[in-house]
């Protein structure tokens, strides 16, 4: 298990090695990130409905493409946080291929800590430079969201082929 102290420290060269700066989002970290490693990395934009309240992102690899699934209906400095999150199991964690990032409680646990951590220190680092906070830019996918069983039946359809 990565110490918060190893993780801030992550974020740090992260961030410099992508040549961020100061002004950045968490969609920017991601995009710039996947570029890196080439992974080709995909927002998909979830309508949660009232019935199921605690789904707010997950975080999906399949071969060199990774699609991150977050909450629309939330404020926005929420679904900066929830990418924030979801782009801490990007770099932090080697998900199962084709499979949400689900293990055993004990590992998903610890998992989740660090991608907290992750979450809190690059939003820490996002407030401390010259962003003025803005609503989550979503390029080409502003005008699409899925509803929950929309996405999760469109990752059934993927792993079939």
């Amino acid at each position: 298990m990565r110490s918060s102290i190893e993780i801030r420290r992550l974020v740090d060269r992260r961030i410099k090695a992508l040549h961020l700066g100061e002004d950045f989002d968490a969609w920017r970290f991601i995009q710039a990130y996947s570029r890196a490693k080439g992974i080709k990395t995909k927002l998909s934009p979830i309508v949660v409905p009232a019935e199921a309240p605690d789904f707010f992102g997950a975080y999906v690899r399949m071969g060199e493409q990774s699609i991150i699934a977050f909450r629309v209906n939330t404020s926005w400095l929420h679904q900066n946080r929830i990418l924030a999150h979801e782009g801490g199991h990007l770099l932090l964690h080697e998900p199962l291929q084709g499979e949400v990032l689900m293990r055993g409680m004990s590992r998903a646990a610890q998992e989740e800590r660090e991608a907290e951590v992750f979450a809190s220190y690059l939003l820490e680092r996002m407030a401390s430079g010259a962003l003025v906070l803005e609503p989550v830019r979503r390029p080409r996918v502003a005008n699409i969201s899925y509803t929950l069983e929309e996405f999760f039946a469109s990752l059934r359809g993927k792993g079939e082929g």
